[in-house]
């Protein structure tokens, strides 16, 4: 329910007031005051600007038809594909410029969740996932077919499981209750089983 402008376009303050003078009038007033009184870290001049916006990820996701987001506090990292080039999103989501079902059903599979597990920080039930701690450290495997199709069979599956439960959350409970024995999650737990070992095969681990 809320829009988005975004002026980071805008080289100049002079720039800026020629081309939108109303809001222009209104960041001065209220958001340079803010800008002003922060004396560290500052990477950007421009006060009405969006701050470290990853401009070179956004181009790459520009170039994408879909990509993966994440949400930061999870219990469970859920990686989902959107084609939403519209939204601003938060620093609470994580984007990644990757439209390649190997990468999400990696992410998705238990194999990562062991990762992200063993490198987040400790702070309980729901915690953070770090990108420089739980994803740039994840060594990828190489890509397969077999890893492909697995990968697009659990995700066509999660999306099937997705417009039956009212949120990811709600998915993943249900998931790892012993006594949710459902068509729907029954179907979800076979083709993410199904991911791990496909997952575990790239990587060379076919005894597990």
């Amino acid at each position: 329910g809320r829009f988005v402008i975004d002026v980071n376009e805008f080289p100049d303050e002079r720039a800026l007031f020629s081309g939108a003078p109303t809001l222009a009038a209104h960041l001065k007033r209220t958001l340079k005051p803010a800008r002003d009184a922060i004396t560290s870290q500052i990477h950007e001049h421009r006060y009405w600007a969006h701050w470290d916006k990853r401009e070179k990820l956004f181009e790459a996701v520009e170039s994408l038809d879909r990509f993966i987001v994440l949400t930061i506090d999870t219990r469970v990292p859920v990686f989902m594909f959107t084609d939403d080039h519209i939204s601003l999103y938060s620093d609470k989501v994580i984007v990644i410029a990757s439209d390649a079902p190997a990468v999400l059903g990696t992410l998705s599979s238990s194999l990562h969740f062991a990762w992200f597990e063993g490198t987040r920080p400790p702070r309980g039930a729901t915690s953070t996932y770090v990108v420089s701690r739980c994803l740039r450290t994840f060594a990828f495997p190489p890509d397969s077919a077999e890893l492909t199709a697995a990968a697009l069979n659990f995700s066509n599956a999660r999306d099937d499981a997705l417009a039956k439960v009212k949120s990811p959350t709600s998915l993943y409970n249900e998931l790892d209750r012993p006594g949710a024995q459902s068509s729907v999650v029954r179907n979800l737990r076979d083709t993410l089983v199904q991911l791990d070992r496909a997952v575990a095969d790239s990587y060379g681990w076919s005894d597990l």
